[in-house]
């Protein structure tokens, strides 16, 4: 058994002046089009002056935020990669989790969660702007090449794009 994994992007379109974040999205329950999805959120948070710490929400679902998002399947992931949760819905809270604890989630943090990488003016040199974007796409690899992620096609164009 497998289950499908997607990019979700938050914002019901992309920005114009900013970029949105990004998380993995394990699908365990339910469907996105009805508003019903259970599943397993990996993702990296904070910000670019202050850097970011991995984060998982286990047993999130659309029930429990407000936030609006696109979702993009980009694979599919094999049960054994997965921590199931001992139950699925009906779903009031979800667990904030910031170790990582499946096959998945410690591939993914083979790419450890990016540092400060706004400084101030005149700091000198080039500056490589690491953020949830930049995780992903420098994470997703590792869990590919570990056999936890089999990508769909058409997945390095989505994450091109911002």
């Amino acid at each position: 058994m497998s289950y499908q994994l997607y990019l979700l992007k938050q914002g019901s379109a992309p920005s114009p002046l900013f970029k949105s974040h990004w998380a993995l999205f394990v699908l365990l329950d339910g469907d996105f089009a009805q508003g019903t999805a259970v599943g397993t959120s990996i993702h990296v948070t904070g910000s670019l002056f202050a850097g970011f710490t991995f984060e998982v929400k286990r047993n999130w679902g659309q029930t429990v935020t407000d936030e609006t998002f696109r979702s993009i399947l980009i694979g599919e992931v094999p049960a054994s990669s997965v921590a199931l949760p001992e139950s699925i819905p009906p779903i009031t809270e979800f667990i904030l989790d910031s170790e990582a604890k499946s096959p998945l989630e410690k591939a993914l943090l083979t790419e450890p969660a990016p540092g400060k990488s706004l400084r101030s003016a005149g700091g000198g040199g080039a500056l490589e702007l690491k953020d949830c974007q930049w995780w992903i796409r420098q994470a997703l690899p590792h869990a590919v090449a570990q056999g936890h992620v089999q990508l769909v096609e058409g997945t390095d164009q989505v994450l091109a794009v911002q």
